[in-house]
């Protein structure tokens, strides 16, 4: 197989050129341009076509963010892998939703990278365990917003203990209606029994 073209952008020369020579030394990767900056990072992409692009997040002129959005609405092949020291699951949740194909920590260990940069060359993703459980969880409770009233009014008789024949009662509505809601709840939010629904509605503040 050839070898993986990699670029590389991020505004700390130090980490950059400690990177690529950590990247190197790997047989399978080519790293064919370096930039500083995300300006610079979109045109490198334009004119080269890397397999992978290793992006960081913050950047002068353009973001990583903006970057990766620019590559999806564009339909480019190149692999886009974020490196950054931003955890806030909000970005990571934005950097995936911008077709990302990995999301690493600039703290975690090059082995790490190197697993991601496998995958993305088979057209795979990756997540560290702990990101991809916090993202799950973040995209679950994402969708409170998406609940219709009667749906979160449901939920929070749920989470009160209530069942399906006295909440019913108390929405006036049949006990198979209460069952159709608990059934689409647990599907639309993706969840897998009574406990994990009860935990959702304390945490969006809907089981009081």
């Amino acid at each position: 197989m050839s070898k993986t073209r990699i670029l590389i952008a991020d505004d700390h020369q130090i980490f950059r050129q400690g990177l690529r020579a950590l990247l190197d030394s790997c047989d399978q990767c080519e790293i064919i341009d370096e930039v500083d900056n995300g300006d610079a990072a979109w045109a490198a992409i334009i004119r080269q076509q890397p397999d992978i692009a290793i992006l960081d997040i913050t950047m002068d002129k353009t973001s990583g963010l903006d970057v990766a959005l620019k590559v999806q609405t564009h339909q480019l092949n190149t692999r886009i892998i974020f490196l950054s020291m931003h955890n806030e699951i909000k970005i990571i949740d934005r950097a995936m939703s911008a077709g990302a194909c990995a999301y690493l920590l600039k703290d975690e260990a090059f082995d790490d990278l190197c697993k991601a940069v496998d995958l993305a060359r088979k057209g795979k993703s990756y997540l560290s365990e702990e990101i991809s459980i916090q993202l799950a969880e973040y995209q679950t409770f994402r969708t409170a917003a998406q609940l219709t009233k009667r749906e979160k009014e449901t939920v929070s008789h749920i989470a009160r203990g209530h069942t399906n024949k006295e909440i019913a009662a108390i929405l006036s509505l049949s006990v198979k209606t209460i069952d159709n809601h608990r059934t689409n709840l647990m599907k639309k939010l993706n969840l897998h029994n009574t406990a994990e629904l009860v935990r959702y509605a304390l945490l969006e503040g809907l089981g009081v």
